[in-house]
């Protein structure tokens, strides 16, 4: 909870009550602090049920959707909720991996085969629950068996093919989470890079790209290049990204650490 909560709510509140009223100044379309708001409240608990901001982002190509990347967050605090009982198991806990490819393969099955199709559910709950619970599952596997993996460039590049490959076949999308997993954690071994490893800006990034690149649409307009406007709002995100950290997720963090019991010698 403090990892997701405090930065996405911030977020919001930039949203709604700073990016959205300079949209409207610069470009077309009104608002005001209660849309603002109204925004942040509405959306406050993960369950996404305001995706624009008064009548602004009306003359850009994506027109009235302000953070099109949050509605992935609930799914992931789900599984957070879902792993922690799953780990407070003990007999889990003794057969990790073997009960991690039980669910995985169990998940997968599920989505193969359209099990509770039928079953209507606002946001499509149960159909993006399966595709993206079956690469968080993926990914815990992994993680379980990372010391009987080798860390080496032919299991990655093995791994981006076979996901690749599975991908572009109608209705096996599934399929690829495992072998996704092993590529992305193998070349997170691999790459020889310490982005992120002290500062971690990856959830900054994440929930303020979208908003950024609206933004920037509308100060820019449409008629730049793309690879000027890609560049543009990387180092715009990054330093937003920079600046959460910085301020809200690195000091909710340590609250986290502040609150575990002190273990006596």
């Amino acid at each position: 909870m403090l990892r997701i909560y405090p930065a996405y709510w911030v977020v919001l509140a930039v949203t709604g009550l700073v990016f959205a009223p300079l949209a409207a100044l610069l470009g077309r379309g009104s608002t005001s602090v209660a849309a603002g708001l109204d925004y942040l409240v509405q959306n406050s608990t993960l369950w996404l049920r305001r995706y624009g901001v008064g009548h602004t982002l009306v003359d850009v190509p994506e027109q009235g959707l302000w953070n099109g990347s949050l509605w992935t967050l609930m799914f992931e605090f789900g599984a957070y909720l879902a792993a922690m009982v799953l780990l407070g198991a003990a007999l889990v806990r003794w057969h990790l991996t073997a009960t991690l490819a039980v669910l995985l393969v169990l998940i997968t099955a599920a989505g193969l085969t359209g099990l509770g199709s039928g079953i209507q559910l606002p946001m499509d709950l149960l159909n993006q629950g399966i595709r993206l619970g079956g690469c968080f599952v993926a990914g815990m596997f992994v993680y379980s068996v990372r010391f009987r993996l080798p860390a080496a460039w032919p299991l990655a590049l093995a791994s981006l093919v076979i996901t690749v490959w599975l991908a572009a076949l109608p209705g096996l999308g599934l399929l690829a989470a495992l072998p996704l997993a092993v590529a992305l954690l193998s070349l997170g071994a691999l790459l020889p890079t310490r982005v992120g490893a002290v500062n971690d800006i990856s959830y900054g990034v994440y929930i303020y790209a979208f908003p950024v690149q609206q933004l920037l649409v509308v100060v820019a307009g449409t008629g730049w290049p793309v690879w000027l406007h890609a560049l543009a709002a990387l180092g715009l995100t990054a330093a937003a990204a920079w600046l959460s950290w910085l301020l809200v997720e690195r000091p909710a963090l340590r609250l986290a650490h502040r609150s575990r019991p002190h273990r006596s010698a």
